[in-house]
């Protein structure tokens, strides 16, 4: 799965953060481990490329 958003600003990070947030509590309560790599989305000139 991958999440975005729209924009890229402090507001659409939170946003996001918060969908991520709910969605990991969510599968786990189902019994679902998760793990993410956002590594790539903290370097700047890769951000295009999602």
């Amino acid at each position: 799965m991958l999440i975005g958003s729209d924009g890229d600003q402090h507001h659409s990070w939170l946003a996001t953060g918060e969908a991520l947030a709910h969605l990991l509590l969510r599968a786990r309560v189902d019994g679902v481990w998760a793990s993410f790599l956002n590594q790539p989305i903290q370097v700047p000139h890769l951000r295009s490329r999602f």
